[in-house]
This record gives C-alpha cells, structure tokens and sequence, in this order.
C-alpha cells in the first residue's frame, strides 16, 4: 500500500512502504527509484531535502554525490545592481519571470489603480538573450504592465528612454562584463533611478524570495519604441569637427558598435577593433595600442555603460582621471551647475576642480548617484567604479557619451590622453 503523498520533495511512509516525490514532480518513486537517481545524478536530487539518504549505496559513491553537490550548490542570483547568472543553468526563464513579477509589484505600488503602469524593456542583442526578453515581457503584460520594446540596445539608451517617456520603470537584459553565457538583469524604477543594493533592489529581492503575486489580472499591451533615436540625435553634435583620431575599441556590446558607427559617419575617425574575439582582455589592448599607434583604447561593458581608458603609452587610466574629464566638461560648460562624486573620488576631485566647483558626494551604487544627481539637479557624476552619469533628461549611465565627450576634449588641442586626463 502506498499512502498518498507529502508535498514535492518529502517522504511518507508506514509500516508496509516508503514513498518519495521528487521535486517539481507529482508522481511518487520508490526508495529503490530514488537511490537509482542519485546513483545517476538525477538533476532533481540536486534540490531534495533526502539527497543525504544514500543508505546501501558504496562509500565511494557517497564521496562523489556529495562532492557535485557542493559544486552544484546555488549562490543568491542577487548582487550589488541587479541579478545575473549563467543561461539556463542558474537563470533561466521562470527566474526571469519571476523577477519581472517582483519588479510589476514594487513599480505598481506608487501608481493610482486606474493608472497603466509604462515598463520599458530593452536587450543586449545576443541570441541568447531573446528567450529570457520574452519571458520578461511577459511576465509584465500578465502582471497588467504596458511593456515598451526598446528592441536591441545599450542600458544607457534604456535608461534615457525612460525618463524620456515618463515610464514607471524599466528592466535591461544584458550581460556586464561577465562571459558570453551570463546573463544580467538590471531595474530601474521611476525617472530611470537604478535599483540597487541598499535601496530598491533589496525590496524587489524580499519580493522575489514571497514569491510576489501579479498586481493586477488584466493583462498589458506591448509596443515598440527605439530607444537609441534621441541618443543618436543628441550626441550627433558631438560628432563634428573632431580631430583626426585612432583608437581601438574592445566591447562586447553589439549596440554599442552599430550606435558608434553612425555617429562616426561624417567624421575622421578611425575605430580599431581590439583584437580578434569578443572582449580581447585588458593587456591585449594595451599592447594593440601602442602597435597601431592609436590615441587611446577603451573597453565598453556588455550593457555600454562602464569605461576603462588607455593613453596612447597602453597605461591605463584609473577611472577617477576619466570622471574628472568628464566633471571640468561639464563644470566649463554650466559653471552654475552641481557635480556629483562618488564618494572616494572627492579629494581628488575637489583638488582637480577647485573650490569653486558645486560637489555632492554619493556613495558609489548607481541608485546612490542618481539619486544625488536627482536631489542636486546636478549636471554630470562619476568617479571610481567606471561609471559616468550625465542629466538627459534623467540621470543617465552611459559609456557613449562618455567616449562623445572623451573626443570633444581631445580635439581642442594635439595633447595626448596622458597629458589631458592630469591636468
């Protein structure tokens, strides 16, 4: 006789028999069943509570179950500015899901009920990327979100995209800098403020582990909107009259390269790419550098919005010289204007400045600086973690415009980039 079963994972039993359910399956197995699949290793036997019941089986096959057990064991998808993790393996589909859901529910909470609540959704580019964007999207339309469908583009463009729009929200499939089979997301709330730990990322994450339920049982609408159009428009006139210049570019963002190369149209630049694979590696730019003779190289993250600097020696620039370039732009061009500092760049920053440059300081998270940017109405931000920020109309983190502004500064005069980012 076999009496019914527990729930998925437990076992029953009585003086006659001894049932198991694996999990996420609704039909029982027997014990003999079960030792059978942990001798296999059975992918279920990875999240049972009996996996440790391997009673008859040789020690020798214990050693090993436990050892796959340890290498299998998941970390939190949770970090510092979003979730990630390896396709299918770690975050797939129903993760994606699950985490749009979280985020309808945290976004719906400040709207008034009879309001659509506008999502923005854009992706890197990569096939693989197109399963977890469908699944996103979805999730927000069943959860009564209107998703806009930024299509393939940057975090830059997805956050300029929002504020643009007045959207509740946004969520950026991409990769950062991890490799080819990692997979970000990345949430941004109302005015594209970022979500991140220590703020609103840590309520979306208490949501994602309630398993929150869809706000609303009307289903949204989709539609779509490129986002990457004002970009381009905006930082067209950066593009003009700039000096002849070279520089190897290493980035794995796809959109990135297709935004890059429109602008470059009409103007006397010659854009080297690093390399022969998708991200060649920090010292393999370096040495390309200085072979080619370019004025500098860069390296763009997977979602376009981080920046690391190389002069024309293949010295790389340490990320605080880059933001100051960026922050004297700005103070030059709207001395009235605030700055924001990420928080262990102020002391260099303030000597590169002066005293007479407004500064805020903001801890170093994206939610931080733009939240700082937003309380200062400050014009631009940056400093150490690569990032540099820039008000159009929301705060925006975007590796194009740094690079925009990078080449409008170096075409003022024939310095080299070891000479412009110390002065």
């Amino acid at each position: 006789m076999v009496r019914p079963l527990a729930p998925s994972g437990i076992a029953v039993s009585d003086s006659t028999s001894f049932s198991y359910c694996c999990p996420g399956e609704t039909q029982g197995i027997t014990r003999a069943v079960h030792l059978g699949r942990l001798a296999s290793f059975y992918p279920a036997c990875r999240d049972c509570p009996h996996s440790g019941d391997t009673r008859t089986l040789s020690p020798r096959h214990v050693r090993h179950l436990e050892s796959a057990q340890r290498r299998a064991r998941p970390a939190s998808l949770f970090h510092d500015e979003g979730i990630a993790g390896t396709f299918l393996n770690e975050l797939g589909p129903a993760e994606a899901r699950r985490a749009a859901t979280a985020l309808a529910v945290l976004l719906a909470r400040d709207m008034h009920p009879d309001t659509a609540l506008e999502v923005m959704l854009g992706c890197d580019g990569r096939p693989i990327v197109a399963e977890i964007g469908a699944a996103v999207s979805d999730a927000l339309r069943q959860a009564g979100c209107v998703v806009v469908d930024a299509g393939f583009t940057t975090a830059g463009a997805v956050a300029d995209a929002i504020g643009r729009l007045d959207c509740g929200g946004g969520v950026f499939v991409g990769r950062g800098d991890a490799g080819p089979q990692q997979i970000s997301l990345s949430f941004f709330g109302p005015q594209a403020v970022p979500l991140s730990a220590g703020g609103g990322l840590d309520e979306l994450e208490r949501l994602w582990h309630e398993g929150a339920e869809r706000p609303s049982r009307r289903s949204g609408s989709i539609r779509r909107h490129r986002a990457d159009a004002a970009l381009i428009a905006e930082l067209t006139p950066h593009f003009h009259a700039l000096r002849p210049l070279r520089f190897v570019l290493d980035s794995t963002s796809l959109p990135i390269k297709q935004q890059l190369a429109r602008l470059a149209q009409r103007v006397s630049l010659e854009i080297i790419p690093a390399g022969t694979s998708n991200s060649s590696g920090a010292s393999e730019v370096m040495q390309q550098v200085c072979q080619v003779g370019a004025h500098f190289g860069l390296r763009i993250d997977g979602d376009g919005v981080n920046c690391r600097l190389f002069d024309e020696q293949g010295q790389e620039v340490p990320a605080e010289r880059l933001a100051i370039l960026v922050l004297r732009y700005y103070q030059e061009k709207s001395p009235e204007r605030a700055l924001v500092v990420e928080q262990p760049a102020f002391q260099a920053a303030r000597a590169a400045l002066g005293r007479e440059a407004r500064l805020h300081v903001a801890p170093i998270s994206r939610e931080g600086v733009a939240r700082a940017m937003l309380a200062g109405d400050a014009v631009a931000g940056g400093g150490v973690s690569g990032r540099n920020w820039f008000a159009s109309p929301t705060p925006v983190a975007c590796a194009l415009r740094t690079l925009a502004v990078l080449l409008t500064v170096l075409s003022r005069s024939d310095r080299p980039v070891s000479e412009v980012c110390y002065e």
